[in-house]
């Protein structure tokens, strides 16, 4: 039990650090017909959130709300809208709005995501609105993560012709210096006119879209009937605010317009906003008063529209199919093994098929191993007959998942009856399978008895929440049989069971859908990304952690007259009893019945609770079968006593009860802490070092209660002994030179974590390493210089770590050095002087002395630079590989035309531009690669100066 939390809470665990970063997904964005596209020219949708006025509600522009819309609701970019006029806004106090605004869009880059600046005004200000893009083109334009929307909302006081005037020379501002990040333009009416820009575009400009605003209880489906003509005459749209309520922010949300129109948006692919972050008392503000100025909002932080929106969010990042499945396919491309896994009932487990082999699964299996023939596949079969969803989902780990499959169809559409039981146990049993460690692919099968009876929508609803495919057999059938002329009834044995032309059915539309996934595969470095954390649930989360106990792993808490046996507890007389103490927040029980007139009833109850009487006998003669019964469920999490007592029978002859299993569902147990320490340190005999174990962690948050170190392994002969072993902080002394094996264990609660091990190499005696910074020199100003440490040197071969310090440098300069802790930093002189530098360098046990270097900047020194230099075949790069800056110096008169081109390691021209060679100006002697790409690896930049071609490599890390 306690290995199975501790998967669960491991993959969320990963999965939230790593979250997906749209920016360096899609990179540059453009604008093709109409269609917003990544860096590779296919179409994406971004779905975002917008904040509210920021002179209103200034305490939410922050990075950690930023930073809590990405982690947590998922969005792929943020609005933030500028208040124009209004007491606060930028007419009143520029500085302020900037400052809030750039607080936003700094945050934004930092996370990787897409930002719109907002100019939120309804008013014709275009000397305001000139200043104010073009100091953010400045700010901002060599960024890809920003969006410009330079008119939130015209109102009906101006005409289209007004507004594109205003908007041409908005945006000829932000084109002479941003050249292609994507520029939003608004139309009369807020944002409804698009019927009017169809007739009288814009023109001479690339990458621009057009806004529209609707709010789904105003605006029906004329709005979107006239955006649907605008795009058909070319018009590309973007959504950039919208809500679910009357078009005043308020009243009630109309769920079905709402929905309506989030269908059409993703039908078309266009980008959508929602409105808005505040705690107005509106109802499309997101937020309560309650909610921190600093993200990390609970549910009752969250106003109903706020609730549903972070939902829906969480719905469109997290899509686990086809992903899922390609990466079985791609396994089997490498020619790898191949685990296939099947769960269900009697259908799946084969029941009426003439032999093994023509049972649906088999023939799926078949599938794979016949697209795959290099690959071994392997089939497991977890069929049980009789049992529905609700049995499936406790015991889909142990049957299936534990086995590690690669992928996994889930049918039990015939078992369960239609209703919100079926849908809770679908989708726990989605759940786990997304939430496996090997991540497998997934498919829904939906049978259908001959008589029509299926779960079918209440399954279907889970495989459309989660978007993953649901094989609609019982809406494919009807159609197949009558074009293959042939009746339903005879591909049945009984009305249920399937005949071996039936299973082929079966088989047919899954292999079907298997051939269309396999067509539309692309290269490996091209396949989506596998997603392993769950969204917000459809109904709940409570079945996607569950656990079986049997008489073999579980002891009474009291037994009055139950037999254990290997197949379960049984009673035969009335009035026993026996409980169990258990950990989670749903109970329930599988208990076998059949027509034996010695069979009898048992009441169950969880603490004081409710009590159901569950029936071992049935009234049908088909031998015994396993039936489920939920005894309570939606508890509060922690230790409950489910009871168990035989009663009193009244239409049978005897009191015979039998329970074989024990489900638990919720938080079924506390997941074990993680001990973490470093896994190598050197040290020196006598010396004593510091053990660290302050990483250490509980997944669950828990206190990290017990440490333990020991020592595992040690030279022959040493005395030595670890002092405060069970604090955080140990530490030890070693006595004997050689290698000894350090073990840490933490614990919180009533778990213990798995040892870390470190190995200490103990030597007697370390060379102190020595630092060499350079010699004294000179350089140019406003030119990059480059230091070399290359010549400090370890006699023991240690590896050297490095440590750059400007140690004075003029009054007046403001120069930084670059890379301080890189072996060959930077820097750009930015006045004349003399500028001082130290270098340390460190062997993880010693720092060397500081060695110290001079550097004179002057102006126009000629060993570097000259007015006129010798044309030489000679480029210099300078790359910062974090943040993509490259700075380039080549030899160049001055205003000489310069092409530069980038290229991908495999020689793929990236993209190409021309500058004007001005020794004073970085601008024009730098690109930002992550303009281009957002994939670290080796690139190539070309510079063509004169007819010559000059070619140097750098890193993107």
């Amino acid at each position: 039990m306690k290995r199975r939390f501790v998967l669960f809470t491991l993959i969320t665990l990963s999965i939230a650090i790593s979250w997906a970063q749209p920016v360096k997904k899609y990179g540059v964005l453009s604008v093709e017909g109409t269609q917003l596209c990544d860096s590779t020219g296919n179409p994406i949708v971004l779905r975002g959130m917008s904040f509210g006025w920021h002179n209103w509600w200034p305490r939410f522009y922050n990075q950690e709300v930023v930073n809590w819309l990405v982690s947590d609701w998922k969005v792929d970019a943020v609005r933030a809208a500028m208040g124009v006029e209004p007491y606060g806004g930028y007419l009143t106090d520029s500085a302020a709005s900037v400052q809030k605004i750039k607080a936003v869009v700094d945050a934004a880059i930092a996370a990787e995501i897409y930002v719109i600046i907002d100019w939120h005004s309804h008013g014709l200000l275009l000397d305001q609105a000139k200043a104010y893009f073009t100091l953010m083109a400045e700010t901002y334009g060599q960024y890809p993560h920003v969006i410009y929307e330079i008119y939130n909302e015209p109102d009906d006081n101006y005409t289209w012709e007004q507004v594109k005037a205003y908007s041409v020379e908005v945006i000829t501002a932000i084109r002479a210096v941003d050249p292609d990040n994507i520029i939003l333009v608004g139309s009369p009416h807020w944002d409804q006119d698009l019927h009017l820009v169809a007739a009288d575009p814009i023109t001479g400009y690339q990458n621009l879209m057009y806004t529209l605003h609707f709010y789904a209880g105003t605006h029906g489906s004329w709005l979107r009937d006239r955006c649907d003509a605008a795009m058909e005459a070319g018009i590309p749209i973007f959504v950039s605010e919208s809500a679910g309520c009357l078009a005043s922010g308020d009243g009630p949300i109309d769920y079905e317009s709402w929905n309506t129109y989030v269908q059409w948006m993703e039908q078309k692919q266009i980008s959508w906003f929602c409105w808005s972050i505040s705690d107005k008392n509106e109802t499309s503000a997101a937020l309560y008063p309650s909610a921190s100025s600093n993200g990390s909002w609970t549910q009752t932080d969250l106003k109903e529209w706020g609730q549903y929106i972070r939902g829906l969010f969480q719905k469109y990042h997290y899509s686990y199919e086809p992903a899922r499945i390609f990466k079985a396919m791609e396994k089997g491309r490498l020619g790898q093994d191949i685990t296939i896994g099947v769960i269900g009932g009697s259908i799946t487990a084969g029941h009426a098929a003439s032999t093994e082999s023509k049972r649906w699964a088999n023939l799926v299996a078949d599938w794979w191993k016949t697209t795959f023939p290099e690959s071994k596949v392997q089939l497991i079969n977890a069929g049980w007959g009789g049992t529905g969803s609700d049995i499936g989902v406790h015991r889909v780990y142990d049957d299936l998942l534990s086995k590690n499959p690669d992928f996994i169809v889930v049918e039990f559409a015939v078992n369960d009856t239609e209703g919100l039981h079926a849908t809770k146990m679908m989708e726990g049993l989605v759940q786990q399978i997304i939430l496996d460690e090997n991540a497998p692919g997934i498919m829904i099968l939906a049978l259908k008895q001959e008589n029509g009876s299926t779960a079918l929508k209440s399954h279907k609803t889970v495989a459309e929440h989660y978007n993953i495919p649901l094989i609609n057999f019982a809406g494919l059938i009807d159609a197949q049989v009558a074009e293959d002329g042939v009746t339903l009834n005879s591909i049945f044995v009984d009305g249920l069971h399937p005949n071996d032309p039936g299973m082929a059915y079966i088989a047919q539309f899954i292999n079907q859908q298997l051939d269309s996934l396999y067509l539309q595969m692309q290269d490996a470095e091209d396949l989506p990304q596998v997603n392993t954390r769950l969204p917000a649930p459809l109904v709940t989360d409570t079945y996607a952690n569950t656990f079986q106990f049997f008489t073999n792993n579980i002891i009474p808490l009291f037994n009055q007259g139950w037999e254990l046996t290997e197949s379960g507890w049984t009673s035969e007389m009335s009035g026993n009893q026996i409980d169990f103490k258990l950990m989670g927040n749903a109970f329930s029980v599988v208990f076998t019945q059949n027509d034996s007139d010695q069979r009898g009833k048992a009441e169950l109850w969880v603490d004081d609770g409710e009590r159901i009487v569950i029936d071992a006998y049935m009234n049908e003669d088909w031998g015994t079968r396993y039936a489920f019964a939920l005894i309570q469920e939606e508890l509060s999490d922690g230790e409950h006593t489910v009871h168990i007592r035989s009663t009193e029978e009244t239409s049978t002859q005897g009191h015979f009860v039998q329970i074989s299993r024990l489900l638990v569902a919720g938080n079924i147990g506390s997941a074990a802490p993680i001990a973490i320490t470093a896994n190598h340190q050197k040290g020196l005999i006598d010396k004593t070092l510091e053990l660290d174990g302050s990483n250490s962690f509980d997944p669950d948050g828990e206190a990290i209660e017990t440490y333990l170190w020991l020592i595992e392994e040690k030279p022959d002969g040493s005395a030595s002994v670890i002092q405060s072993a069970d604090q955080v902080m140990a530490t030890f002394t070693p006595d004997l030179a050689g290698t000894y094996l350090i073990s840490l264990t933490v614990g919180s609660g009533f778990n213990q974590s798995v040892p870390a091990y470190k190995t200490l190499d103990i030597r007697s005696f370390n060379n102190k390493p020595v630092a060499v910074a350079g010699r004294d020199t000179m350089s140019a100003t406003n030119k990059y210089f480059r230091f070399d440490a290359s010549a400090s040197y370890d006699a023991d071969n240690d590896p050297l770590s490095y440590q750059w310090n400007l140690e004075s440098s003029p009054e007046t300069s403001t120069a930084e050095l670059m890379g301080t802790t890189l072996v060959r930093p930077q820097i750009r002189f930015d006045v004349e002087g003399t500028y001082t530098f130290s270098l340390v360098v460190f062997d993880s046990m010693e720092y060397s002395e500081k060695s110290y270097i001079n550097v004179i900047a002057k102006e126009g020194y000629t060993e570097i630079y000259s007015e006129k230099p010798q044309k030489t075949d000679a480029l210099i790069v300078f790359p910062n590989p974090t943040n993509g800056t490259v700075f380039f110096d080549v030899d160049a008169f001055e205003g000489e035309q310069l092409h530069i081109e980038l290229f991908s390691i495999l020689g793929k021209k990236m993209g190409s531009f021309e500058k004007y060679y001005n020794v004073l100006n970085d601008q024009n002697r730098s690109i930002n690669i992550r303009k281009f790409t957002q994939e670290p690896g080796v690139y190539f930049i070309r510079v063509i100066v004169n007819g010559n071609s000059l070619t140097k490599h750098i890193i993107l890390l």
